[in-house]
């Protein structure tokens, strides 16, 4: 059975759902109620337009990477960067895509530090850090020895990321190496100097036979993979961030001065009906959890199953949600992009117009769409749930 050790003392960030009172458990044993919720009913809503040249379109290529401070948008191949604040302005673009020193070859993550002034590019091997004008600063290299899953802020000076170097795969339900890779280090989460690059510390979070949020199985006599991109670590306001691990049956707050704190707890860590079941944490408030489980058994279908669950702190209870927007009748609010206890949804106008002719719009989404054309730039729906 995987297991999480805390290592060092508690003292982490205060009011937050979990970080004071009775520790959230998901007992997926439990007849846990379906709910549908209303966006408006969760947060506050707003839609906004992002201000762009007439020659910068955000194809459905581009990727959002939300921040605190800024929203960045980025091709994976194609090494576009385009970056705006939270009213929508264009604050950087550029392109430094290349085989030189001061270039990278392809984009997996984003990381903007705005007191800095500096936004950090994960290439794989190593990360690239630019100024918002695309002007070359350094270059951090990432040692073999670690894989580099995702990347996030701990404060000016640190950032944290998963190493997921050895982790194993599930395979018929049960954990297994592929290839001769090397063993696993069962402290997964490293801490890093943003000036440097090199390592501060591995945190005191032990988890044993870790595995990847998913699954090879087969289709057709041969080998196939199906998987569920995890966000393992997701920022917070003012510094720190949650830390979620695929494994583990406690995923807790890391404060920015590096104490860590329980706030979750799920049971089991499998079912015979589920397989083995990997939670991460979406948003944290005062008063409410969003939690995404992902379902790590092959169950004929091209992705494993996720399912999203809504705590309150005020009932202390888990609610198994559909989410939904009163503006948008029939609208998909199921997928979205999140951090910094905000959701991000990105609504192409096309789609909008479409919505519009079949009377499925009402509100400020309805007003704002009459404004628009097929070949407009996306709109983005921003979810504050603080």
């Amino acid at each position: 059975m995987a297991t999480v050790m805390l290592l060092m003392g508690m003292n982490g960030c205060k009011d937050r759902a979990g970080s004071e009172g009775p520790l959230p458990v998901l007992d997926f044993r439990a007849d846990i109620p379906d709910q549908e919720v209303a966006l408006q009913d969760l947060g506050k809503v707003r839609y906004f337009r992002l201000h762009t040249p007439g020659d910068v379109l955000l194809g459905d290529q581009m990727k959002l990477a939300p921040g605190e401070h800024g929203l960045f948008f980025f091709g994976p191949s194609s090494g576009d960067v385009i970056g705006f604040d939270k009213k929508g302005e264009m604050i950087c673009r550029f392109n430094r895509k290349g085989q030189g020193g001061e270039e990278y070859v392809r984009i997996r993550h984003i990381l903007y530090d705005a007191k800095r002034q500096e936004i950090f590019l994960d290439a794989i091997t190593q990360m690239q850090v630019y100024d918002p004008e695309g002007n070359f600063k350094r270059t951090l290299k990432i040692p073999e020895s670690y894989q580099m899953d995702v990347v996030e802020s701990v404060d000016e000076n640190t950032m944290v990321f998963l190493d997921m170097q050895g982790a194993l795969f599930v395979k018929e339900g049960e954990t297994t190496r592929i290839d001769d890779n090397p063993e696993a280090s069962n402290q997964p989460f490293v801490v890093m100097d943003k000036d440097t690059g090199e390592k501060i510390e591995r945190l005191p979070l032990v988890s044993n036979e870790r595995y990847r949020s998913m699954i090879v199985t087969t289709r057709d006599g041969r080998p196939f993979v199906l998987l569920n991109r995890m966000r393992n670590l997701l920022a917070c306001d003012g510094g720190g961030c949650v830390i979620s691990e695929p494994a583990a049956d406690t995923l807790y707050l890391l404060s920015p001065d590096r104490q860590l704190k329980p706030v979750f707890a799920k049971l089991p860590l499998s079912t015979e009906k589920d397989g083995k079941i990997a939670c991460e944490i979406r948003a944290l408030t005062p008063d409410k959890m969003l939690v995404n489980a992902v379902f790590l058994k092959d169950e004929g279908q091209m992705t494993l199953r996720n399912e999203l669950y809504l705590y309150t702190v005020k009932e202390n209870t888990f609610s198994h949600v559909k989410l939904a927007n009163k503006d948008w009748k029939n609208g998909d609010m199921m997928n979205f992009v999140f951090n910094n206890n905000k959701l991000y949804y990105i609504l192409y106008p096309f789609t909008l117009l479409e919505a519009m002719e079949k009377g499925e719009l009402s509100g400020e989404l309805a007003e704002i769409t009459k404004t628009l054309d097929e070949d407009e730039n996306l709109i983005l729906m921003e979810v504050d749930l603080d």
